[in-house]
């Protein structure tokens, strides 16, 4: 799923800094940097569930839904096919700001993760990226605040690499982001520095692991520009330029931000 790593660079340039804007990312469920996750992490062998692979690897979302769900009747144990319904009707809900889609999605997603068993932590992506969305979706900031804790039980339990761990720590960034926004915006005001707190920290493991993970080093920017930290700003937006010297998104965040400071 290709698709689920480099979507964080869009995500990074919704949540510019200029904007300032608190919509809901349309970003996928996994960040820039991390491993893929189609068909070498399902393992999947199936000729239905490599159609639904490949569908999805494309964006063709529909496809990939329509692929997965004959793998799965075919096979009602196919972790893989589940899988892969569950991340493509994540985003196809999200692309027709369908919640029930997103909500079918989480619970692919489930069940992908019960019928695997071992606690593959790619499978956990798009449930957490899933259970955010539905989070912005509904106005309702208990299921990014289940999807936050998932991430902690996953930390406890596994043991992951460097790669695993960073992708989701952001996932929990992205979590704890939409619960200090709705939280705020259900009171009618903006998130306080100590609401951010929660996010700074997720992003500071996520980077610790994986200090190339440009995703998180945009949106660590783009919070610090938040709380007003200005030179924590300036430094995180040249790090995230220097780590991602080939991109034109952390150049044209900072530009963005500049300008809104008045540093023409």
């Amino acid at each position: 799923m290709r698709d689920l790593r480099r979507a964080a660079l869009s995500l990074a340039f919704v949540l510019s800094a200029a904007a300032m804007a608190t919509a809901p990312p349309t970003a996928s469920a996994q960040s820039l940097d991390g491993p893929g996750v189609g068909m070498p992490a399902t393992g999947a062998t199936s000729g239905a569930t490599s159609e639904a692979d490949l569908a999805y690897r494309q964006r063709n979302f529909p496809a990939a839904i329509s692929a997965a769900s004959r793998a799965i009747t075919a096979d009602p144990t196919d972790h893989a096919a589940f899988y892969l319904r569950g991340s493509a009707r994540v985003e196809e809900g999200l692309q027709q700001g369908d919640a029930e889609l997103v909500r079918a999605g989480v619970a692919d997603s489930r069940e992908a993760i019960k019928l695997e068993g071992s606690g593959k932590p790619d499978y956990y992506l798009p449930y957490v990226y899933g259970m955010t969305m539905l989070s912005r979706m509904d106005g309702n900031p208990e299921f990014a605040r289940t999807a936050s804790a998932v991430v902690n039980q996953v930390q406890g339990r596994a043991a992951l690499t460097p790669a695993e761990e960073s992708n989701l720590r952001y996932q929990q960034a992205m979590a704890e982001l939409a619960v200090a926004e709705l939280t705020a915006s259900g009171e009618n005001r903006t998130p306080t520095v100590s609401e951010y707190g929660p996010v700074v920290t997720a992003l500071a493991a996520a980077i610790k692991n994986k200090p190339q993970h440009l995703a998180s080093r945009m949106l660590l920017a783009d919070i610090y520009v938040r709380a007003e930290r200005h030179d924590d700003a300036a430094t995180a937006f040249a790090q995230a330029i220097e780590i991602g010297a080939g991109s034109p998104i952390p150049y044209n965040n900072r530009g963005m931000y500049r300008r809104s400071r008045g540093d023409l």
